[in-house]
């Protein structure tokens, strides 16, 4: 979980389907475990400052819970997608993209204008002997 604000967040809450077998929070931080009347169980961490992260990684023979949901006092969590790294929004990529593409095509420029040069440099070649 990440603040990404400036104020800090109190009373997180992230409820999990199911109870996992290990759990572990990292940063070490303070937190508490419940077990809700449904069979869900809950952490709860106290607070979280602006700019500060944390993360809870979990291990199970078994299938992993899912995350239910994650709010705090004053709001509730926003999901972003995570695949092997962070996805940004589609402008972000197309941006990213479209400089790609012109430093590419900057470097294949330059590598043709040496060429030539390098070839306009070269005696012309020998006319063939009779």
């Amino acid at each position: 979980m990440t603040n990404a604000g400036r104020a800090a967040v109190e009373d997180i809450e992230i409820v999990f389907n199911w109870e996992p077998q290990h759990f572990e929070i990292w940063n070490p931080r303070e937190y508490s475990e419940a077990h809700l009347l449904n069979g869900r169980f809950s952490l709860k961490v106290p607070t979280l400052a602006g700019r500060e992260f944390f993360s809870v990684a979990l291990l199970s023979t078994a299938p992993l819970p899912e995350i239910i949901n994650v709010r705090s006092k004053n709001s509730i969590a926003k999901p972003f997608m995570l695949l092997p790294t962070r996805q940004f929004p589609a402008w972000f990529n197309v941006i990213g993209l479209a400089l790609l593409i012109l430093g590419m095509a900057t470097v294949i420029y330059g590598l043709l204008a040496l060429a030539s040069l390098l070839w306009a440099g070269s005696p012309p070649p020998l006319p063939p002997k009779p």
